[in-house]
């Protein structure tokens, strides 16, 4: 592999410019340039390059990518606006059930999970946020004993949204994450297997990673029985793991906590912003946006 040595702005520029690509004005681009990263930039602007003939295309131009970048920009906050939304509601009523169904410690107890390896791991891991945590109200735990006397309600308000979601699927009884699940009118295992997913998503944008064209390795599982009306909204096939079937899980569940929050919508609106033509990129199906998952 070759490396380049480092390019000035302007130079980067004409890089762009000699491979075919319509730039409106040197300045204002050099501007986006030495705030995005060259690089960043480039990446946004594959679905508008012949790799096989090393050029953009024809009628591709500088405006044409920033506004793809700034769109995955938009997106990145909704999605991050979401997930704040189920984690803080996934937190609330895992810390009520096991309190309720188990008692205040339970989440201490090995025996509450399914397998002690799993229990271990989620105890360590709770043990060191617990100890990086800055929050004034675990004073009162730190100083009369630890981890050790933090109830449930307590111990998740610290913990990471990786933990929470590890702390729901590891549990041992079926029927507490069921009681987890029907808050939201799904299936255990669908809502396990879409905290998993939605942590790597959050962890995406998080770190302002593209969420438009990427295809998740973790990918949801699809509603089959309840809500019957919802698998239709998902995309099949080699798009189910695109970003779309996300947002379709986001806005189901964003509902369900809150049927006033104008997250769906927003983020209904923002997606018929984007180029039908980039759709598919994203995992976005034709016709989408009139299933009645959108429309509600």
């Amino acid at each position: 592999m070759t490396l380049s040595p480092a390019r000035t702005y302007r130079e980067q520029l004409r890089i762009l410019e000699e491979r075919g690509l319509r730039i409106a004005d040197d300045e204002v681009a050099i501007r986006h340039l030495s705030h995005l990263n060259y690089y960043r930039f480039k990446l946004y602007g594959e679905p508008y390059f012949n790799a096989a003939g090393g050029r953009y295309h024809p009628e591709a131009s500088f405006d044409d990518i920033l506004k793809l970048y700034r769109f995955d920009q938009r997106l990145r906050e909704l999605v991050l606006a979401a997930i704040k939304r189920v984690e803080v509601s996934v937190r609330s009523r895992l810390a009520y059930e096991i309190g309720h169904r188990l008692g205040p410690f339970a989440h201490l107890d090995t025996t509450s999970y399914r397998s002690a390896e799993q229990s271990l791991g989620l105890l360590g891991a709770l043990a060191t946020e617990f100890r990086r945590s800055k929050e004034d109200f675990l004073r009162p735990y730190r100083d009369a004993g630890g981890l050790d006397i933090v109830p449930v309600w307590v111990a998740v308000e610290v913990a990471s949204f990786g933990v929470i979601s590890k702390m729901l699927s590891a549990q041992g009884s079926a029927a507490l994450r069921q009681a987890v699940a029907d808050s939201y009118g799904l299936d255990e295992k669908v809502l396990c297997a879409a905290m998993h997913h939605l942590n790597v998503a959050r962890n995406v944008a998080a770190h302002h990673g593209r969420l438009w064209g990427r295809r998740f390795s973790i990918e949801l599982s699809i509603p089959r029985k309840k809500p019957a009306y919802l698998a239709g909204a998902f995309a099949q096939g080699p798009d189910r793991a695109g970003v779309y079937n996300t947002l379709v899980m986001l806005i189901h569940l964003v509902r369900q906590i809150d049927g006033g929050s104008d997250l769906p919508s927003a983020i209904r609106s923002h997606l018929l912003q984007l180029d039908p033509k980039l759709w598919s990129r994203a995992g976005i199906p034709d016709g989408w946006s009139n299933h009645p998952t959108w429309m509600s």
